[in-house]
């Protein structure tokens, strides 16, 4: 049997330890896993929009300057496997796009340099994952491009 005197020293020990292992256990959490950097959809800037069973951006603006370069705009597959066809209704937004379904990325290339400063002016574009350029599944979500 414990004597009273002892039980004082063995209530401390007991909460010493206790103490101890709470704070033991909260150092070996894991750290936050880290941010995922995201294209902000409606800056004025180049974009990277990710192609899977959704477009990551809907509505993106870019602008060219008057010697003909400025914003891009990358599209990217991300279904392992799949490539990226895109197309526009309008073909002469971004003059050197090519991009039929055979490749993972497909890069706009510059913003057509007669398209200036009207932002109700809006250009479609569709997308599709694709085996390779002969076969491509359903349009995935359009999305539109905005020239202001």
């Amino acid at each position: 049997m414990v004597s009273t005197r002892k039980l004082p020293g063995f209530l401390t020990l007991g909460l010493l330890a206790l103490v101890l292992s709470s704070c033991c256990t909260a150092a070996q959490a894991p750290p936050p896993p880290p941010r995922q950097v995201r294209d902000d959809c409606t800056g004025v800037t180049n974009h990277n929009i990710e192609i899977g069973a959704r477009v990551s951006c809907k509505w993106v603006f870019v602008k060219s300057n008057d010697g003909g370069s400025g914003n891009t705009v990358n599209w990217r597959s991300t279904v392992a496997g799949k490539k990226v066809k895109i197309t526009f209704d309008n073909f002469a937004v971004f003059p050197g796009l090519s991009c039929p379904g055979d490749q993972d990325v497909c890069q706009s290339g510059p913003l057509n340099r007669d398209l200036h400063g009207d932002p109700s002016v809006d250009f479609k574009y569709h997308a599709y994952l694709c085996d390779d350029k002969d076969h491509c599944g359903q349009e995935v979500d359009p999305g539109i491009i905005i020239v202001p």
